[in-house]
């Protein structure tokens, strides 16, 4: 302590010249008062205290230190009423204080905090330590209400030799907790650990039981007043069984397991899926000291049996948890919507088209002609604009299958109106690094020939009489005959190899697979209401336009009147659904 003392002080007297003479005479006046010594962990807590008896949280109590390089500064100042300030950078969130015996603890030690630590009430000293930090030794853990063996695993016997052992707790004092000595009674000086103790005198071992929290602290073993062992003991609480809480189980989206324990703190924590040790990689994603896992744009292989592993020193625990992706994203049912709507208006299309080539056949009765006739009659405007209908539907289904293959991550990023601007080009980027896929390629090439086909349909709801006489040949009206039938097999076709794809994702390896029933229900009863009142409003706005009724605007011209009537026959005959509203003759449209 005395050559602790000059190093210390030698550096304050050059301070005195400096002009500190305060600082100089509190620092003398600090090491003239016997303090005490107190020992503490290299990163553990120890704690200053002064046993105060009176209360001191009206009074002024400053705690400063003096380290190895002999200056004081205050690193702690308490005045009522007022904020606590901790004023030195070095010990700055380390402290806490008590403000009714002045008591201070320090947490987190380190080399620096070494040297006199000396506490005033209102600019009187009071107490002062010596705080030296020792070596912890190896860790031992323990748990509360349990016993625990310190075990120095000395080789030679120990039972002719005196053998004393030393316990440092948070307090920094060191008690000795028992004194062997050869052929005397075994000594249990302290009363905190008296009638706890069991001592093997051949090894030395020590077996403190009934544990409780004042039991921390570093336990020394001498052999004949020479150091021989020590450690650190620490209480920690044994894990209950784990729980798993997911987030979601939903396919395309982040799933989140965490693995938590109500009490207690893991020191690892591992996962398991079925057989193999998930590992952080690009699948998946460990965070939170590996609490918890992270499946970006979960999949059907996903499913399975995760297993969480938690453990720490004093006990291991495990819990599992069966993960099951099922259900489809907003995406996939859109498809199926869309899908379902498109293969409704594809079935009306091509029903009304075979209607209309049996009006024309001539092996009829003339009662089945009168009926077919009118039937063709009614249906005629809704050949014009179902391919227009149909194509709506399977780009606005394609549109959200290419979304579920191609461009998930557009929509990850989509949160504000300059995304949505911007979308176009974020699409075409997904697109050049992933490239489109197979399926997505062919459903393109069929929506390519839809809309020459819908262009085509365009084209014969047009009512310009110049454009008539263009379109009175007799090409142009067998591919207006053509339009719409072709137009409904391309709708079927694309709407049944969506559908198909999104059941097919649903079913794959995880069960149970998604039900599809009612969005395919609500979506075909949905599009006829559309079909209807679609067709209802269509033939209000033709009678405004040409004061007619759409029927009457057709022919039932015979052959005599319309020179071009005998080549469709034989286009009706032959097949080819020449289902479209017949152009007038030159003469007539002249005329």
């Amino acid at each position: 302590m005395e050559q602790l003392f000059r190093l210390l002080l030698l550096p304050a007297l050059f301070q005195l010249r400096a002009g500190g003479a305060e600082e100089i005479t509190f620092a003398v006046l600090c090491y003239s008062v016997g303090g005490r010594e107190v020992f503490g962990v290299r990163g553990s807590s120890v704690l200053l205290d002064p046993e105060y008896e009176a209360n001191l949280s009206e009074s002024g109590v400053m705690w400063t230190f003096i380290g190895s390089n002999g200056k004081l500064v205050t690193i702690l100042d308490y005045v009522p009423n007022h904020p606590m300030e901790e004023p030195n950078k070095h010990f700055k969130s380390r402290l806490q204080f008590n403000s009714s015996n002045g008591a201070l603890t320090l947490n987190d030690l380190n080399s620096g905090d070494q040297g006199v630590y000396c506490m005033t009430v209102d600019d009187k000293l009071k107490w002062n330590a010596s705080l030296k930090l020792i070596v912890g030794g190896r860790e031992v853990f323990g748990v509360r209400g349990s016993s625990v063996l310190l075990d120095p695993e000395y080789e030679a016997n120990l039972s002719e030799r005196g053998v004393m052992w030393i316990f440092i707790g948070s307090n920094g004092k060191l008690v000795t907790i028992l004194d062997y000595v050869p052929n005397h009674p075994m000594e249990e000086p302290n009363k905190h650990f008296k009638s706890r103790l069991q001592f093997n005198s051949s090894s030395g071992a020590l077996t403190l039981n009934d544990l409780n929290s004042g039991d921390q602290g570093v336990y020394r073993m001498t052999v004949d007043d020479k150091l021989k062992w020590n450690a650190s003991l620490k209480l920690i609480e044994v894990l209950p069984e784990p729980s798993i809480v997911g987030n979601s189980t939903c396919m395309d989206t982040t799933v989140e397991l965490t693995c938590r324990v109500s009490a207690g703190t893991a020191s690892s924590t591992l996962w398991w899926k079925d057989d193999e040790v998930i590992t952080d990689g690009q699948q998946y994603q460990l965070m939170q000291n590996n609490s918890t896992l992270i499946i970006s744009r979960a999949i059907k292989s996903n499913c399975g049996n995760y297993t969480c592993i938690v453990e720490n020193p004093v006990s291991k625990r495990t819990k599992s948890y069966a993960l099951t992706i099922h259900g489809l994203t907003n995406m996939y049912h859109g498809t199926v919507a869309f899908s379902s709507a498109a293969f409704v208006t594809a079935v009306a299309t091509l029903l009304t088209a075979v209607i209309t080539v049996l009006s024309k056949a001539p092996y009829w009765s003339k009662h089945c002609k009168e009926r077919f006739q009118f039937i063709q009659e009614k249906l005629q405007h809704f050949l014009e604009f179902a391919p227009v209908l149909s194509l709506i539907f399977l780009f606005a289904a394609c549109g959200c299958w290419i979304q579920t293959e191609v461009c998930h991550e557009i929509f990850n990023v989509v949160s504000s109106v300059a995304d949505i601007i911007a979308m176009p080009i974020l699409f075409a980027e997904v697109l050049g690094q992933t490239g489109p896929s197979e399926s997505a390629v062919i459903l393109l090439v069929l929506l390519f020939l839809h809309l020459i086909i819908t262009i085509f349909s365009a084209f014969n709801m047009v009512t310009c009489e110049k454009l008539h006489k263009i379109l009175s040949t007799k090409s142009c009206r067998v591919i207006f005959g053509l339009a719409a039938p072709v137009g409904g097999i391309i709708g079927l076709s694309v709407s049944c190899i969506l559908i198909g794809k999104v059941v097919k994702q649903a079913g794959e390896e995880c069960e149970p697979a998604a039900y599809l029933q009612s969005t395919i229900i609500c979506a075909a009863i949905l599009t006829l209401v559309i079909l209807g009142v679609t067709f209802q409003l269509y033939k209000l706005c033709w009678k405004r336009q040409s004061g007619t009724s759409p029927a009457n605007t057709y022919t039932k011209v015979k052959s005599s009147e319309c020179p071009h009537s005998g080549a469709e026959g034989n286009v009706i005959k032959s097949g080819i659904a020449t289902i479209v509203k017949v152009i007038p003759s030159e003469s007539t449209v002249n005329g």
